[in-house]
């Protein structure tokens, strides 16, 4: 019979101990991180996106009411709408839209805009092109109607002050609006 053999404690010293709850440390740290990420992360870029469109539209409008300013009135276009900027995706035609670029729905084309767009940079500096895209619809766009302008972009799940939001659908999709009168005695901001 075989004698068994006697087990050595040794004792462990602190530098092992500490490394080893360091490294536990370093694994639910990483862990968290993962979770944020995931969970939060995608979130943050969706109220920022929504924050830039927001923004882009307060842009747009100082820009109207600088061409205001200067000449007297808004730009007289024919009612309809208007792209504004450049830079939106290709409808299915393959030219570039803005609003819906999907198969249904109803399109501005880019091209259509240069007009437009001329007369507003006599009156300044024109935002950036920077097209907010949600599901198959973009923006911003003008849509002139009677005796207003609609400043209208796509929010995702939500619109931001000063946008007003007017319209949503499907997949998390919102009208954002920032209205100009065309007579001065009654601008809404």
């Amino acid at each position: 019979m075989t004698e068994p053999t006697p087990v050595i404690h040794r004792p462990v010293s602190r530098t092992a101990v500490v490394v080893s709850i360091l490294a536990v440390l370093a694994v639910l740290l990483a862990g968290t991180g993962t979770v944020f990420a995931l969970v939060f992360l995608p979130e943050l870029q969706r109220q920022t996106a929504n924050a830039a469109a927001a923004e882009a539209l307060v842009q747009w409008k100082a820009v109207f009411e600088a061409y205001r300013t200067q000449t007297g009135e808004l730009p007289a276009f024919p009612d309809g709408g208007y792209c504004l900027g450049r830079g939106f995706p290709e409808g299915t035609d393959g030219t570039p839209v803005c609003r819906d670029f999907g198969p249904d729905g109803t399109h501005y084309p880019e091209d259509a805009n240069s007009d437009l767009m001329a007369a507003l940079g006599t009156a300044g500096t024109l935002p950036a092109d920077e097209p907010h895209i949600v599901g198959t619809s973009a923006g911003p766009y003008a849509l002139f109607t009677g005796e207003k302008i609609d400043l209208i972009t796509t929010g995702d799940g939500e619109c931001l002050p000063p946008t007003i939001d007017v319209w949503s659908g499907g997949d998390g999709l919102h009208a954002c609006v920032v209205s100009l009168q065309k007579s001065t005695t009654s601008n809404n901001d």
